[in-house]
């Protein structure tokens, strides 16, 4: 892909992303426009660097917190919530990446890395418009993370060490997942389990604690 592809195709994937973690939150688009252009307009600029300097193998990195950072300081979620929202939303991109590109594959391990490793178009915009729909699945559902809400930034709820580092090994997961797709590949599909299991952990010790509270 060339980089006028880059910046027209990341708006759509982030303006997706950013939608399905405020539907997560139970918090709608409408209420939220300017954080949402702003944050969309931050995290493309973020990702068209980053393809331009040939630095993609840290997107791991770069991407959930500076998706975690737009959370909290933009959308004012408290920092933990902020992590967790960050972080989902950019695994819920990277599985939804994952899953088209193996379909694109014919389920070939090798193919499907060359897709990842050289991004496709077609797939950024999927990502983005399946977030976008989901957005509305959410809402017409009524589901949603009932602890996590931007209403719920100055609640005296406090959360252990244990949450934040419990947080940061799923950066350090979602890092490691990045990394690879371009030099480990075969570590792939274990990573990918372990993150997932953590994830599930914290969010169930996250609901825990709100029936604590």
């Amino acid at each position: 892909m060339t980089i006028i592809e880059y910046i027209l195709y990341y708006p759509v994937l982030w303006s997706g992303l950013f939608s399905f973690g405020l539907a997560l939150s139970r918090a709608r688009v409408s209420a939220y426009k300017k954080q949402l252009l702003l944050s969309v307009m931050l995290l493309s600029i973020v990702s068209v660097m980053g393809q331009y300097f040939e630095l993609v193998y840290l997107f791991g990195i770069v991407l959930p917190i500076s998706a975690s950072l737009c959370f909290w300081l933009i959308f004012k979620f408290r920092p933990f919530h902020a992590i967790l929202i960050g972080q989902s939303v950019y695994a819920s991109g990277g599985f939804s990446e994952i899953l088209y590109n193996s379909v694109a594959a014919g389920f070939r391990l090798e193919q499907m890395l060359y897709y990842l490793q050289n991004d496709i178009a077609m797939v950024g915009i999927l990502i983005g418009l399946q977030h976008m729909g989901l957005y509305a699945l959410l809402h017409r559902l009524r589901l949603g993370f009932t602890f996590i809400s931007p209403s719920l930034a100055n609640h005296k709820t406090r959360y252990p060490r244990t949450w934040f580092v419990l947080a940061l090994g799923i950066s350090f997961l979602l890092a490691m997942i990045n990394i690879s797709v371009y030099f480990t590949s075969k570590l792939l599909i274990i990573i990918l389990i372990v993150h997932t299991v953590c994830w599930l952990i914290i969010l169930f010790l996250s609901y825990r604690k709100e029936l604590e509270d």
